[in-house]
């Protein structure tokens, strides 16, 4: 995962500085914002905050990065050696790094690629509780309504193709996102 990383980096900053000789200055290109997430269940709390800063690579194909983090609080049930079940309540903070790829279809309609890395807890057993790198390969897309200047809104659906029930902190393996950028 560390080389994949240094790749996209190594890559942005090459891009970057081939980019930034032409006649659009480097910060033109750069695009922030991120995204906000809610979700709240019968068993389950999820509030996400996730900052990302980006580069303008052509007129309709942005690489960047971001970071991720969420607060989750889930129940596990568990059955019990007398065969009842019991519920355990997970309250956690999920935090990590991710890398992203939008190709702007037209100028409302794009198709988006994120890679993230969570470092996440989850109960394997009803006593035994621990933290793993939980890692989401998401692919979708969505609509973005223009705020004037360089400034969106967007809405987003993306499928978790690396999504496992236990591990992951989403509670299913689409994700709904409404974000923005400037």
């Amino acid at each position: 995962m560390r080389r994949l990383f240094f790749l996209f980096f190594f890559t942005i900053f090459t891009a970057v500085g081939a980019f930034s000789q032409g006649a659009n200055p480097f910060w033109d290109r750069v695009r922030y914002g991120g995204n906000f997430g809610l979700a709240f269940g019968s068993n389950s709390t999820y509030i996400e905050a996730s900052p990302t800063i980006s580069y303008l690579l052509t007129e309709r194909f942005s690489a960047g990065v971001g970071f991720t983090y969420q607060y989750v609080s889930r129940e596990y049930e568990f059955i019990s050696q007398q065969g009842g079940v019991e519920t355990k309540t997970l309250k956690a903070s999920v935090f990590g790094p991710k890398i992203q790829a939008r190709y702007n279809v037209t100028e409302q309609f794009f198709a988006l690629a994120e890679l993230e890395q969570l470092s996440n807890e989850y109960y394997k057993s009803f006593d035994e509780k621990v933290r793993v790198w939980s890692t989401g390969t998401f692919l979708g897309g969505g609509y973005s309504q223009p705020l004037g200047g360089r400034g969106n809104v967007y809405i987003a659906a993306l499928w978790n193709f690396t999504f496992d029930d236990k591990k992951s902190p989403y509670p299913e393996p689409y994700v709904l996102r409404v974000g923005f950028n400037l």
